[in-house]
């Protein structure tokens, strides 16, 4: 930053200031594009809509009557690293 003009800033301000703004360090989580041609996909998401619009809670997808409680092996939470 000190090289765009910007004044020199410690490392232990700079990362309050990230912190502040719920910045860390991690991964990027990853963007795959569908291998699906644009109508197609189009198409089966609107079906897909479609049918949870009609659908009641009960019976809705990934509805079990109780929740889910996952143990870890995804995405780290903001601050969890």
């Amino acid at each position: 930053m000190e090289r765009g003009g910007f004044d020199r800033v410690a490392v232990c301000t700079m990362g309050r200031a990230l912190a502040q703004l719920g910045a860390r360090l991690g991964m990027p989580k990853p963007i795959v594009l569908s291998p699906w041609p644009s109508a197609r996909r189009q198409r089966v998401l609107r079906e897909i809509r479609r049918l949870e619009a009609g659908a009641s809670i009960a019976s809705s997808p990934g509805h079990h009557g109780q929740l889910a409680v996952t143990g870890g092996g995804g995405w780290p939470s903001t601050g969890i690293q």
